[in-house]
């Protein structure tokens, strides 16, 4: 919130990686990790490719192995 109204942190949240169209975002209901999947609407398929940790004040990458 700034000003009254909620103002968009996603470049300073987030990795320059984790940004982009062809991303899905799963929240967590309990937690501090989001899983990231890279989607495809003509192939209809989602593959995880990565997640997202929450630490102190930003997100941090972690890599899938």
């Amino acid at each position: 919130m700034q000003g009254g109204k909620l103002r968009d942190v996603t470049r300073q949240a987030l990795p320059a990686s984790a940004r982009g169209d062809d991303l899905a975002y799963e929240l967590p209901r309990v937690g501090t990790t989001i899983h990231v999947f890279r989607f495809s609407l003509e192939l209809q398929s989602h593959k995880p490719a990565f997640s997202l940790l929450w630490k102190g004040d930003r997100f941090v990458l972690q890599r899938l192995r």
